[in-house]
């Protein structure tokens, strides 16, 4: 999945039977910075998005395919979001105490009494954030 922006729609008067109803958008590939990196990239819009708009853009070709409901169908990138606000922070870095109280509060008393690392042993969370 990568961050884009949209730039522009594209309009195909003739095309193949499968993409009849779709909307075709060329989204600029991003980096986390909201830098450009890379070529842009033609899409299939599954969420309304419009130019100028930050979008999450599936390019796997069956992703693509099912966030159209569209199977079977020659599509490699879809967009499947559009970006309402975000911006990168910073790893979050966890003594296990600390992650343990987090991951009891979420998850329910009891759930994470056998965890027990190493000390030399990091954790990686989610969002690649260090844990230990």
């Amino acid at each position: 999945m990568l961050l884009g922006q949209v730039i522009a729609e594209v309009v195909a008067t003739r095309k193949h039977p499968s993409h009849e109803d779709l909307k075709l958008l060329v989204v600029a590939p991003l980096d986390l910075d909201g830098n450009e990196r890379g070529a842009p990239v033609l899409a299939v819009d599954s969420v309304d998005a419009g130019i100028g708009d930050r979008v999450l853009l599936a390019t796997d070709g069956w992703a693509a395919m099912t966030a159209v409901d569209r199977l079977k169908t020659p599509i490699d990138a879809a967009i499947i979001g559009v970006v309402d606000q975000g911006r990168p922070q910073a790893p979050e870095t966890l003594s296990l105490a600390t992650f343990r109280r987090k991951i009891r509060g979420a998850l329910g008393a009891g759930t994470v009494t056998n965890f027990a690392p190493s000390k030399n042993q990091q954790l990686t969370g989610a969002f690649g954030r260090e844990i230990g």
